[in-house]
């Protein structure tokens, strides 16, 4: 399928928002009424309406029909196309960036870490040199057990010390790792981090 070429600077930067993108998501699947969309959501149907209206200013969604009922029928609206394209230079410097370092996904997956672990109940930290004589930084308490909550992990590290060709290697692991989990059609969403880059810190 040949994604549809997006021209204008209002419909790159709505898309390059993942906030305002995932709302354009349902209605890529074929028509639906804001009410189906906003109760799929979890949202207002006025603060749905509010986005729909941008979206169909910048020429991604489109009326489709209606579906009759007493009083005013309800619109369906329907996306554009299923898959979308457009030059990097439509976008902002500051969507570019949002964009290119995931920053939206980050500060969503940073909060719901937060929120399951309880950062603000931790009391000690402990600093201390690992096997491999790397300083670390966790914490000393354990965290609390909250069998309410699906499971969440989190680990980072700037003590990985690599060959170039090794470093290579990881990378593919951590793809491979990825693509065995990705597709799957599980009942709960997880947000998943994957990065490594080379630090310009010498070795200690």
């Amino acid at each position: 399928m040949t994604p549809y070429s997006i021209t204008t600077p209002e419909a790159a930067n709505l898309l390059a928002r993942p906030d305002v993108a995932r709302l354009l998501k349902p209605f890529m699947r074929g028509p639906r009424t804001l009410s189906q969309v906003a109760q799929a959501q979890y949202m207002r149907v006025e603060t749905l309406h509010y986005r729909v209206q941008q979206l169909r200013r910048a020429g991604l969604l489109r009326v489709v029909g209606e579906v009759p009922r007493r009083g005013r029928p309800l619109k369906l609206y329907e996306a554009v196309a299923t898959a979308f394209v457009f030059s990097a230079d439509l976008l902002s410097p500051e969507a570019l960036q949002e964009l290119s370092l995931g920053k939206a996904w980050l500060r969503e997956f940073m909060e719901e870490l937060e929120r399951l672990t309880g950062a603000d109940e931790q009391r000690t930290v402990q600093v201390s040199l690992n096997n491999a004589g790397a300083l670390i930084w966790g914490t000393a308490d354990e965290l609390p057990e909250r069998p309410e909550h699906p499971t969440a992990y989190f680990t980072q590290s700037a003590a990985l010390y690599l060959t170039p060709a090794e470093a290579e290697e990881l990378a593919a692991e951590l793809d491979t790792l990825y693509q065995r989990y990705e597709g799957r059609s599980g009942p709960k969403r997880y947000g998943l981090i994957l990065g490594l880059t080379p630090l310009s810190r010498p070795v200690d």
